[in-house]
């Protein structure tokens, strides 16, 4: 967590409600603004649907958006996820690259729900599609189907009961490797980084990453104290990587609301992240 400075006023992992955020563009932003962001990136997962919303938004507020979106790799059954940044939202390879996961989210979320109506617990995909709209479907958006019906109290109980990972309703996602995802980043003019790998992610498997072309990393993230930022300072160092970082703010956790504005990085880095993009245009 960094301390209090005008220079670290950088958030660049946001969700919003067209992935498994809490709150709308427009909401995220003007609480970004009143926390005294100067630079902000919505990373919603799969999607760029909540962007127009959010530059609109943005410029009203004076805050500098951040084109951004998370993408899901799985590779050998584990999954990582990329952040994007400085893309071409209407890249027609990029576009059609979320059109396929969206439907694949779909398809993964029939199969849990026919995994939970085995088990009794009953959730019309139909309703589920309608509620998440243009949002990529995820299983936070099942888990609050699951507590809205009176299964269980809470979200954190649908997940504990129902659908942690490799759970009784569980279901894997499709195969799409770190290297796929950084190519069709780069595709779009954009940056790729490595999101909180903290200690699920091996020193190995991260230059396996830096070999595909990735470009930074996230050093800064709610998961990573201060040992776990160094490692992967001096990693981004010995490797050319960016340096990235954000507080992956959902708005669904308790937590949250008391420390948004504490996990952000050095302006400075917002300068390097266009430098980098520009090799890719």
């Amino acid at each position: 967590m960094n301390p209090p400075n005008e220079r670290y006023t950088v958030d660049l992992h946001l969700h919003t409600n067209y992935s498994d955020g809490m709150y709308t563009p427009q909401k995220l932003v003007a609480l970004a603004a009143t926390t005294g962001m100067s630079t902000i990136a919505i990373t919603d997962h799969d999607s760029v649907a909540g962007l127009p919303e959010a530059v609109i938004a943005a410029k009203d507020a004076g805050i500098e958006l951040i084109n951004g979106c998370e993408i899901s790799c799985t590779e050998l059954e584990k999954e990582y996820h990329i952040l994007a940044y400085h893309f071409d939202p209407e890249n027609t390879f990029f576009t059609e690259k979320l059109i396929e996961f969206k439907q694949m989210r779909i398809e993964r979320a029939i199969k849990i729900c026919e995994k939970l109506q085995e088990l009794n617990v009953t959730v019309d995909i139909k309703d589920l599609i309608y509620t998440t709209k243009s949002a990529a479907l995820t299983r936070m958006h099942i888990a609050k189907e699951i507590v809205k019906k009176g299964y269980v109290a809470s979200t954190r109980d649908a997940f504990t009961k129902y659908l942690y990972d490799n759970g009784p309703a569980y279901e894997p996602k499709f195969d799409f490797s770190v290297a796929e995802a950084v190519k069709m980043i780069h595709s779009a003019g954009g940056v790729a980084s490595l999101a909180h790998p903290g200690r699920r992610t091996s020193s190995r498997e991260i230059y396996k990453f830096v070999a595909a072309g990735l470009d930074g990393i996230e050093v800064v993230h709610p998961e990573h104290n201060q040992s776990l930022q160094n490692k992967y300072e001096t990693i981004a160092r010995q490797y050319d990587l960016l340096q990235t970082g954000g507080s992956d703010f959902h708005g669904s956790r308790d937590w949250e609301r008391y420390v948004f504005g504490s996990y952000t990085i050095d302006s400075s880095n917002v300068a390097a992240l266009k430098l980098r993009a520009m090799r890719y245009r």
